[in-house]
């Protein structure tokens, strides 16, 4: 399964960050978000290639975003109400350790099944609760919320 989004935040008034990785998944849903929200995208990746793809379907389809350089296994997240994360397991838990008190939501994926225990008890750890999750061909994902 290839990789959907390396990270998202919605931030109130203010902002959506994703790590640009790539940028598929959420196209035509951060449109939608970004318009009735009125959120600005803000993308963080490694990969000055991954940048650019952002970048390039984002203005096909009419998102605005600011794609910034950056390495999300040693950055804290943005502080933002929301945040998407598919990213890997070393990415997961430094995000999970420097959450902002602010996020309310975490969505996790990018991780196999047997990563699932580990990712959720390090957000557990940060105060979320596992709402959900779902596995599909052993790709996990699953929702967070602050208890």
């Amino acid at each position: 399964m290839p990789p959907l989004i390396q990270s998202i935040a919605f931030t109130p008034g203010g902002g959506l960050t994703h790590s640009a990785g790539k940028f598929w998944i959420s196209t035509s849903s951060t449109r939608f978000l970004a318009a009735s929200y009125l959120l600005r995208l803000i993308a963080i990746d490694h990969e000055p290639a991954a940048l650019h793809a952002t970048d390039a379907n984002a203005r096909r389809n009419g998102v605005e975003v600011d794609a910034l350089q950056g390495d999300l296994a040693e950055l804290p997240p943005p502080p933002a109400p929301t945040l998407a994360a598919n990213v890997p397991l070393k990415v997961h838990m430094n995000l999970a350790a420097n959450l902002a008190p602010e996020t309310r939501v975490v969505l996790i994926s990018g991780i196999v099944d047997d990563h699932v225990g580990p990712v959720t008890k390090a957000y557990e750890a940060a105060g979320l609760r596992l709402v959900d999750t779902a596995v599909v061909r052993n790709w996990a994902a699953a929702l967070l919320v602050r208890a």
